[in-house]
């Protein structure tokens, strides 16, 4: 763990440390703002340092170790989030000067790339989200995510047939239920139905399990589109 990782997490529960933490990184929340707002801000005149300010505190509070980011990396999103969401009440460019065609051409270009940002975060939060659904979906049939990396095809072609087969018994109803009430793949019924070998259906049971968890629970949708994303695209 890093020195400033160590002493955000110090920060949450000490008044002392925290305004101490804050103080020593005014030119890092300066540096980040004025990145973001493609010109220098200055303490004395720009509210977006305000934001800033209350952005960094803010990250100090909402913090978690077990993300995986260093605190410094987590706090330039929580920054960039908020001044993208202030750039938006505001409902103008207010955080770069307007006085010719071109610096209007950057303030249009700053806000539509700071929005775009905001989107990808915002999208890859609700994956992180639905992760954590399915994976916890999954347990109640048995299966860890660990599991399915020792259990999936590496052949595209084996991916696709499975993801086939997933998405046929999904189209019956009454497989679907049974599957959901029990626990458990309906072998027989999949057999009888799809003329799937039950070979494949035994090697692959544990996949072939996730593949329909993803199709069947309405609250995986985002998760769903980015799996089968590459059976479209073949």
């Amino acid at each position: 763990m890093d020195k400033n990782t160590e002493l955000a997490l110090q920060a949450k529960n000490s008044p002392y440390i925290r305004n101490s933490f804050i103080q020593e990184h005014r030119n890092f929340i300066l540096k980040i703002s004025s990145l973001i707002c493609r010109r220098q801000l200055d303490w004395a005149n720009d509210d977006e340092l305000s934001v800033a300010l209350i952005a960094f505190n803010e990250a100090i509070d909402s913090y978690d170790r077990s993300s995986g980011k260093e605190f410094l990396n987590y706090a330039k999103i929580v920054i960039r989030n908020r001044l993208v969401d202030y750039f938006r009440k505001e409902s103008k460019c207010t955080h770069i000067s307007l006085e010719s065609d071109e610096d209007s051409e950057i303030s249009t270009y700053t806000l539509k790339k700071s929005m775009e940002l905001y989107q990808i975060e915002t999208e890859n939060q609700n994956m992180a989200f639905e992760v954590m659904a399915f994976s916890e979906i999954l347990s109640r049939y048995g299966i860890t995510i660990e599991d399915l990396t020792s259990n999936s095809p590496t052949h595209r072609k084996t991916r696709f047939q499975l993801m086939n087969l997933a998405l046929l018994i999904s189209q019956h109803p009454q497989m679907v239920e049974k599957f959901k009430r029990n626990k458990q793949l309906p072998a027989k019924d999949i057999c009888t139905i799809t003329k799937t070998n039950k070979r494949l259906l035994e090697r692959w049971r544990k996949y072939i399990v996730a593949m329909l968890v993803v199709l069947t629970h309405d609250e995986l949708s985002g998760f769903r589109s980015y799996i089968f994303s590459e059976r479209r695209g073949k």
